[in-house]
């Protein structure tokens, strides 16, 4: 899949997203962001939101899953939602997956 493909994609999910919540950003990783897609490959997305903050962890996979079914003809997502502070607390974290997440993802915006 393309980058303009993905960026389409993109767009359709955060403009059906948005009809629910204010997005603050998009973080994109795996391999979508390393360029190295295949048609197997599905796209991990963490979206930010202040509006997470009063919803739990079940509500915010909700929200997330059928937004992104909008988009599930064309890839398979894997989306998971935080706060600004929670997604900025990631750092503090002590997780080779997530540094790797860190170093190799990139806003959408």
């Amino acid at each position: 899949m393309s980058k303009k493909q993905v960026r389409k994609i993109l767009t359709k999910f955060e403009n059906e997203l948005s009809k629910k919540i204010k997005v603050d950003n998009i973080f994109i990783f795996g391999s979508a962001a390393r360029g190295e897609m295949t048609r197997d490959s599905d796209l991990d997305l963490i979206v930010i939101s202040n509006n997470f903050d009063k919803m739990d962890f079940m509500k915010r996979l909700q929200l997330l899953s059928r937004a992104s079914a909008c988009c599930a003809d064309k890839i398979a997502m894997d989306v998971v939602g935080y706060t600004i502070k929670e997604f900025r607390d990631m750092d503090k974290v002590e997780s080779l997956s997530l540094k790797r997440i860190m170093r190799e993802g990139y806003f959408v915006r």
